[in-house]
């Protein structure tokens, strides 16, 4: 038998293949490689993304028609309570819950499908190599599936319900392309913890509640403006709040977002993305070991 370095296991079973586990230092790879692989892999993730979108809904009457139905019940089921709790109502209130909950639905769906991608891929994980980022990557393609049709439905609801409409809608892509940087550094940073921690594949929903309610989706974020300074600014913290507080200043037609809110958000999109990146592939090459025990 052979000799083996000191601080590595060497597994012999059975045959005279030996197996060797060096330590993971978390460095990183070659980024422009690895960035590489990833774009030549799209037609993978185009095709899981189509694939995971089939299975919920197979079989059913309405099939994909619920990926509609399911976020604009939601946003019906607040706007009554919020309407029963607080009085308050009307088509401006309707056409802020519904766009909220559908744009938000686009981050949701990246966070819980995307957070679960390595551990749903456990198979895939341990019998192939391949850049581990796209099923991630898949799960963003799928909210974006899912966000097109909501989009659509949104605007039918904006001009039957009469909403304003100002030249500030012409930051609405610029909004959604701070939303998607955002969403990709928090879900490969979920992608990892679902890893390394065992109990963040359960806990994940509960903190999907948790972000919705402190994220300006179902209520106007200027009532908060009356909350003591500490809560306000641990608000702040949630990288999306300033971001649904743009969205609600331009679909409202109250014109062009708060400077501030609007440079707190691009600050957001800078950095999330590449703690993300870094924290996952820092990390990619130990999964498979994770993913084992």
């Amino acid at each position: 038998m052979s000799s083996s370095p000191p601080g590595t296991n060497v597994l012999r079973e059975y045959s005279d293949v030996e197996y060797t586990f060096e330590p993971h230092d978390n460095s990183l790879p070659d980024i422009r490689a690895y960035m590489a692989d990833v774009w030549d892999r799209r037609a993978f993730m185009v095709a899981n993304a189509r694939a995971e979108m089939k299975s919920p809904y197979a079989g059913t009457v309405l099939g994909d028609f619920w990926r509609i139905l399911d976020p604009l019940f939601q946003a019906l089921i607040y706007m009554f309570l919020f309407t029963a709790i607080r009085g308050r109502g009307g088509s401006d209130y309707f056409l802020m819950v519904v766009s909220g909950v559908f744009l938000f639905n686009f981050t949701m769906v990246g966070l819980r499908d995307g957070g679960r991608a390595i551990q749903k891929a456990k198979g895939l994980v341990l019998n192939s190599t391949f850049p581990l980022a796209t099923l991630p990557l898949s799960a963003l393609y799928t909210g974006f599936l899912e966000l097109g049709p909501t989009v659509a439905v949104y605007v039918l609801f904006h001009v039957v319900f009469g909403g304003s409409v100002s030249s500030a809608f012409l930051m609405l892509p610029l909004m959604l392309c701070l939303q998607v940087a955002i969403t990709v550094g928090m879900m490969l940073i979920f992608a990892t913890l679902t890893v390394y921690v065992r109990d963040m594949a359960n806990l994940l929903d509960y903190l999907l509640r948790i972000l919705m309610f402190i994220t300006p989706v179902i209520y106007p974020a200027a009532q908060l403006d009356a909350l003591p300074g500490i809560l306000h600014t641990l608000l702040h913290l949630n990288p999306l709040f300033t971001l649904f507080s743009c969205y609600q200043s331009i679909l409202s037609g109250g014109g062009t977002p708060d400077p501030g809110a609007l440079m707190q958000s691009a600050a957001w999109a800078l950095v999330l993305p590449v703690v993300g990146f870094r924290f996952f592939v820092s990390r990619e090459r130990g999964f498979a070991m994770r993913l084992q025990g």
